[in-house]
């Protein structure tokens, strides 16, 4: 397996710099490797041609079963007795369990508002930051009947939506009602979203370099209507197909900051990419230094993966840095 630079962390330059190794003391020799994502002002032809294949394969999608809720409130099996001894008497209120909020296996987070319909959304959102002390992304905000429906992808964000439940009263002295699921947006991967795919992906790839930045591609403003998250499945191989047909020479690829667990599908990045070195992996959610061996076939010569939970099981780095 090629060097991986998991230990080391890099700052995300803007304009035209380059990602730098992280200050640790050690100086830099004139050898070292550096790529830079940002789309280039050169003149050189951007290989995203217009012309769409309209006959993408469709692809499956193997994602966890989204039923499961966040918060739940724990019940009292048996009956309870009175004072009298009684069966089956309402239990007295200072022992009813109090709700917990329940981290959710997945990285997304589904808000409902029932008769959130009756009020703007910013209104809502206003009184969402003014309580929570904090502002957030509401993620594919709607109305669906008389109920206001948002997501985020944030746990904390959304374990403070859950305990402000019913705690936020607005000015007709309605009560807020918050539901918080883990959940996921259905999506449908069709023509239309793949052309907004690659046109984003358009103005992130730097043709200077072949690298391409798709770093927290989920909350780029151009897809701002569609749940385009690259920790599924089906989309991040929708997304590779598509960097295939308009980059096969990519050399340099940056995946930070898209929740990344699973990565058995993306063994396909070595068949596709025959020239990819460069691979950025960090603040994502791989959890076992075995995860990565869906990428051992790429010819990889730097892989960065701080921020991920497998670095976390390691004092020295240079124990998975081989």
């Amino acid at each position: 397996m090629p060097k991986r630079g998991g230990g080391r962390v890099r700052n995300w330059k803007a304009d035209n710099d380059y990602f730098e190794h992280d200050r640790d003391d050690r100086a830099h020799n004139s050898n070292t490797r550096r790529v830079s994502f940002k789309p280039g002002t050169n003149k050189r032809q951007n290989k995203f041609n217009k012309n769409w294949n309209e006959s993408a394969k469709l692809l499956l999608d193997d994602d966890i079963d989204m039923a499961g809720n966040a918060g739940q409130v724990a019940i009292h099996k048996g009956g309870f007795r009175g004072r009298g001894g009684r069966l089956n008497s309402p239990a007295p209120r200072s022992h009813l369990a109090k709700r917990k909020f329940i981290v959710g296996m997945l990285p997304w987070y589904q808000i409902i508002i029932p008769y959130g319909a009756k009020h703007e959304k910013e209104v809502i959102l206003k009184a969402l930051y003014s309580h929570l002390q904090d502002r957030f992304i509401p993620h594919y905000y709607k109305i669906s009947g008389n109920a206001a429906i948002f997501y985020v992808d944030d746990v904390k964000i959304a374990e403070k939506l859950y305990n402000a439940d019913r705690k936020i009263i607005m000015s007709d002295g309605f009560k807020l009602v918050l539901i918080v699921k883990n959940s996921v947006p259905n999506v449908a991967i069709d023509a239309e979203m793949k052309e907004k795919m690659k046109l984003t992906m358009a103005k992130r790839y730097n043709a200077a370099t072949k690298a391409l930045d798709l770093t927290k591609f989920h909350a780029d403003p151009d897809l701002a209507d569609i749940f385009c998250a690259l920790f599924r499945p089906m989309i991040m191989l929708a997304a590779i197909d598509i960097i295939a047909e308009n980059i096969p020479d990519l050399e340099a690829l940056n995946l930070n900051d898209n929740k990344l667990h699973g990565l058995e599908h993306m063994k396909i990045l070595a068949t596709k990419f025959k020239n990819l070195k460069i691979l950025y992996m960090g603040d994502n959610r791989i959890p076992f230094l075995g995860s990565l061996e869906p990428l051992k076939n790429l010819p990889l010569v730097e892989l960065y993966l701080k921020g991920n939970p497998l670095v976390n099981r390691f004092q020295d780095h240079e124990i998975y840095v081989r």
